[in-house]
């Protein structure tokens, strides 16, 4: 996003792009960054044993790149929605239109599954989390879980609407692994 905060926000309440998917990944990066600053914060000032600082560090690590995944996820999403409203013209059936409509239902899924990553680590981090920053620590939780359901939501959409044949089988694999938990 090279524009501001505002003007994106105006984009989002009065056109067509960016959409839904692209602000939850922007909600979802900004949850990364509460992590990060809670695992930051947790390390400069909580004792820590050996491997409950490795662990703090490995979350602060994948925080940062999960929050950085996120913003460009929420770039691609606007670009991937924007295939699908320019396949309109093309015929049905149309290889190019079965494309854009299968990658406007991939980047819901990887914002889903980029935000599953970190949640999957949060109830270890609440463990040795610095209670001073607890509530952030929560609240990119939140911000993350609103990432995964959105992702679902939308990619569900999405395959009720167009999915049929073999990829819309993987892509439904791929939902059913975010529902159960078993992204790492």
């Amino acid at each position: 996003m090279t524009e501001g905060f505002g003007d994106w926000l105006a984009r989002v309440a009065t056109q067509s792009l960016p959409g839904a998917v692209g602000a939850a990944a922007l909600g979802a990066a900004m949850g990364a960054a509460l992590i990060a600053k809670a695992c930051r914060l947790t390390l400069a000032h909580q004792p820590l044993s050996g491997s409950a600082r490795d662990m703090v560090e490995a979350t602060l690590s994948l925080a940062d790149a999960q929050q950085a995944e996120l913003l460009c996820l929420a770039s691609t999403d606007e670009d991937a929605y924007r295939a699908v409203l320019e396949s309109r013209r093309l015929p049905a059936g149309a290889p190019a239109r079965d494309q854009a409509r299968q990658w406007a239902t991939e980047v819901p899924i990887e914002v889903a599954e980029a935000c599953r990553v970190l949640l999957n680590r949060l109830p270890e981090l609440s463990e040795a989390c610095w209670p001073t920053v607890y509530a952030d620590l929560e609240i990119g939780g939140w911000l993350l879980e609103t990432g995964v359901r959105a992702g679902l939501l939308a990619a569900k959409n999405n395959l009720q609407i167009w999915g049929d044949g073999s990829a819309a089988q993987l892509l439904q694999a791929r939902i059913r692994a975010l529902q159960e938990g078993q992204v790492d």
